[in-house]
């Protein structure tokens, strides 16, 4: 099986094309380097929108992901602080 490479920038104008919308849109490559596509997909999925058999990600803003990552570290530490009060 043979997969394609696609550059940072392909990737931007990928989900650009897609109505991705970007706080900030010129760290998007920059966050690509750090953040998979994929990962980027499977956070915005219960958003997206299926049009004409493509997806779309009208309304959805890359700074999504951030913030979910921060609230599931926030509720990870959480957890285990409670654990240490509980010994």
């Amino acid at each position: 099986m043979s997969v394609n490479h696609i550059e940072n920038k392909d990737l931007v104008e990928l989900l650009k094309s897609r109505n991705m919308n970007f706080s900030y849109p010129q760290r998007a490559e920059e966050t690509l380097r750090t953040v998979s596509y994929y990962k980027i997909k499977e956070f915005a999925a219960p958003f997206n929108k299926i049009v004409d058999g493509k997806i779309d990600y009208q309304g959805v803003f890359l700074k999504r992901y951030y913030q979910d990552t921060i609230k599931i570290k926030i509720l990870e530490y959480l957890y285990y602080m409670q654990l240490r009060i509980l010994k």
